[in-house]
């Protein structure tokens, strides 16, 4: 029996990824319905692969046009809007139906920026393993929370960076060493 990547795939199975992660079908899976996509596990946030995460993170939320939730530049509506348009003969406002804005709108009711705002938090703790414990912000908006592991992990990443610099900065090749240990200590 020949056993292709489709049928691979069907079985669960996602190739260990080299490095960083690769964003393609197999990392993230989503349904049409517009439930949240959740990432192979391999790929979910374990505060190690800060990196990786956020890009795919990033791709996912650029996907469904959350990204305004998720960085903070939709706010939340301060109340609903108004649905209603006046009637002349009548002193009672006629009743209308809320055209839904799009993800994208700056200007969603109420009801579409709470909807919209949990949807987006789904996509960052269901693809995080153990948020809480990670001193992640849960409590609030997913602007929030985002800012709350920008504040934790993307520090600690350029901090890791600049600390990594340095030590190759101060490594020295000495002459007649193994060159081979060399290469590895790098």
């Amino acid at each position: 029996m020949w056993v292709t990547s489709e049928l691979l795939h069907l079985l669960g199975y996602r190739p260990p990824a080299p490095g960083a992660a690769e964003i393609t079908k197999q990392n993230i899976t989503m349904s049409s319905t517009g439930s949240t996509p959740t990432f192979a596990e391999n790929d979910k946030f374990d505060g190690t692969n800060w990196t990786s995460w956020r890009r795919l993170i990033r791709l996912a939320a650029n996907q469904r046009s959350a990204m305004g939730y998720l960085e903070g530049s939709i706010q939340r509506p301060i109340r609903a809007r108004n649905t209603s348009i006046p009637n002349k003969a009548s002193t009672a406002p006629a009743p209308t139906t809320p055209t839904e804005t799009t993800w994208s709108s700056t200007s969603p009711s109420l009801e579409e920026w709470t909807n919209r705002d949990a949807w987006t938090m789904g996509l960052l703790l269901f693809n995080t393993k153990d948020a809480v414990g990670r001193g992640i912000n849960i409590d609030g908006t997913v602007a929030e929370a985002w800012q709350s592991y920008i504040d934790i992990y993307e520090n600690a990443s350029a901090m890791a960076r600049q600390n990594t610099v340095q030590d190759l900065h101060n490594t020295l090749y000495i002459d007649n060493t193994d060159f081979d240990l060399f290469i590895t200590i790098l």
